[in-house]
């Protein structure tokens, strides 16, 4: 089968950097063959993007969905054999996606997570929000084996995303840590790609801080409830 690549970009609501998102990926080392933005909220973008790139495939739903289905639902429309999901609120670097290809297709029975650096920094609170939430994919980290991650920078293949039914959508975040659970209990190696780097405009403020935090924390429970991951006794544990 020859080599096809599906770019999957979820988004929700006002997307300033969507745009300039999409010329990035266009102006890449690596083309893909398709990019196709899964967009939910009251507004619709399909018209602006349209006439930005008449080449991206938009989809828009009114009514919200999570990043999970949204990733979902741009995979039913997508006809490559490999999958690179990236969102809305990163920028990559023009080798982004020709290191993501290289390692994955590198080794047979893997699944690939790049890194995540900071576009805008968000101040004090944006930085406490970016490392808490990446702190497994910072650029200096070494490329290796892992099994954190999150799936605002990673790259599959159709075959082996679709043989574990996709993201669970019911989940935000937590749907990444699921998926890759199962891939990796597939017999799947989750590879960390430092040189596939993303960086994140971090929001400001502490309010955003402070409510990422408690999703975050809130469905990390929820998910190890629910798996044998790391920390999981701990939400089992009533104090």
């Amino acid at each position: 089968m020859s080599l096809s690549i599906s770019v999957v970009i979820p988004a929700y609501g006002d997307c300033p950097h969507l745009l300039n998102l999409i010329d990035q990926i266009q102006a890449g080392e690596t083309q893909p063959d398709e990019i196709i933005v899964s967009h939910s909220g009251p507004y619709d973008p399909t018209l602006e993007i349209k006439n930005h790139s008449s080449s991206v495939l938009t989809l828009h739903s009114t009514e919200r969905l999570l990043a999970g289905a949204a990733r979902n639902r741009g995979v039913e429309y997508a006809t490559g054999s490999c999958l690179a999901f990236i969102d809305a609120d990163v920028m990559p670097r023009l080798s982004w996606l020709s290191e993501h290809i290289g390692a994955l297709y590198s080794v047979e029975n893997r699944f690939c997570v790049g890194s995540v650096g900071v576009a805008k920094s968000g101040g004090y609170w944006g930085m406490c929000t970016w490392l808490l939430e990446f702190s497994e994919q910072t650029p200096w980290m070494q490329t290796g084996e892992q099994t954190g991650g999150a799936s605002c920078n990673m790259v599959v293949r159709k075959s082996d995303f679709l043989e574990q039914g996709g993201f669970p959508e019911a989940y935000q975040p937590g749907e990444d840590t699921v998926l890759f659970a199962k891939l990796r209990n597939k017999g799947l190696q989750q590879w960390f790609v430092s040189s596939a780097r993303v960086d994140h405009f971090n929001h400001s403020g502490f309010l955003p801080f402070y409510r990422q935090m408690r999703k975050l924390g809130y469905q990390s429970a929820q998910v190890r409830q629910r798996l044998p991951l790391k920390g999981a006794l701990a939400t089992r544990i009533r104090l």
